[in-house]
């Protein structure tokens, strides 16, 4: 009964630990972006670049990485 318990909350941490990493990792690209367009419009081209790359990196990594080949699988198996 106690590995059931401690099995079920290490896998529900996972899920929570996971979202947030995601969240945080998706949000801080989408202010790169925006960091990587006010600098491209402020005429900043290599800064503007540097942040372009910097947000769509952690895009990637939040939404695709941790999100979806890890995330989502982890919610299904939860689900079903």
């Amino acid at each position: 009964m106690q590995e059931l318990i401690s099995e079920v909350v290490g896998e529900v941490l996972s899920v929570v630990l996971l979202s947030i990493g995601s969240g945080i990792l998706t949000v801080a690209g989408l202010l790169g972006e925006r960091a990587a367009l006010t600098n491209l419009l402020s005429g900043h081209l290599a800064l503007g670049a540097w942040c372009l790359l910097m947000g769509a990196t952690a895009i990637f990594a939040g939404v695709y990485l941790l999100g979806y080949l890890q995330l989502w699988p982890r919610l299904q198996g939860m689900a079903g």
